[in-house]
């Protein structure tokens, strides 16, 4: 096992903590840091960032559920309104 990029897994703790606390998509600060850092083409970086996304989006809603913090009457009614 390398550890070439030992380094990404503080900086992408960093990244994920700003990203939550200003409540602004991971991917839009994940994209740059992989195309600076690790030099993929663009559209890995883009696709790579929107999946990191995904799995921050699957924790923070399995949180959200086990806590029973979901309104799932306003999510209702923002999802089907009633003409």
């Amino acid at each position: 096992m390398s550890l070439d990029y030992w380094f990404m897994f503080p900086i992408s703790v960093v990244i994920a903590t700003i990203a939550m606390a200003s409540g602004v998509e991971g991917a839009t600060f994940f994209t740059p840091l992989f195309i600076i850092i690790l030099k993929p083409p663009t559209e890995v970086a883009v696709g790579t960032g929107l999946i990191t996304e995904v799995f921050g989006f699957s924790s923070g809603l399995y949180a959200y559920f086990r806590k029973g913090l979901i309104d799932y009457k306003l999510a209702n009614t923002r999802t089907y309104p009633r003409y």
